[in-house]
């Protein structure tokens, strides 16, 4: 009974609502009007980490560092219209309060901020092109 007990504390001290609900990358949709423009997308540290060609789903993390959530840079280009620029930033994840109302501390300052489970991203980045 002591050890069953000491485990479920132990579960419910680790527990972390983000990271059991949320996840730590997100599938995101690329689009603009009209299709077929070419896109790169830059993480907040200047490193490229997706390239491709509109319409495109990727997968894009939203953890950049311990309690910092990602913000990406996105180019699209097309010949015969005007670059355009979009930024897709993570925001906090509605899931990451549930830890401070279940009194999850470990999930709430270790957990979701160390996966980036805290952080969610949204679901598209769209723009349309200006003809030049």
């Amino acid at each position: 009974m002591l050890i069953k007990n000491c485990v479920s504390l132990s579960l419910l001290c680790l527990s972390s609502c983000a990271s059991i609900v949320s996840q730590s990358e997100y599938p995101v949709t690329i689009n603009s009007s009209p299709e077929g423009a070419t896109f790169v997308i830059k993480n907040q540290a200047g490193q490229e980490v997706e390239t491709g060609v509109t319409p495109k789903q990727v997968t894009l993390t939203t953890k950049a560092g311990f309690f910092d959530g990602e913000t990406y840079a996105v180019r699209f280009d097309k010949l015969g219209y005007k670059s355009e620029f979009a930024v897709l930033d993570t925001h906090l994840d509605d899931w990451f309060f549930g830890n401070i109302l279940f009194g999850a501390t470990m999930g709430s300052f270790i957990i979701d901020p160390l996966t980036g489970a805290m952080w969610e991203l949204p679901e598209e980045s769209s723009v349309s092109l200006v003809p030049e």
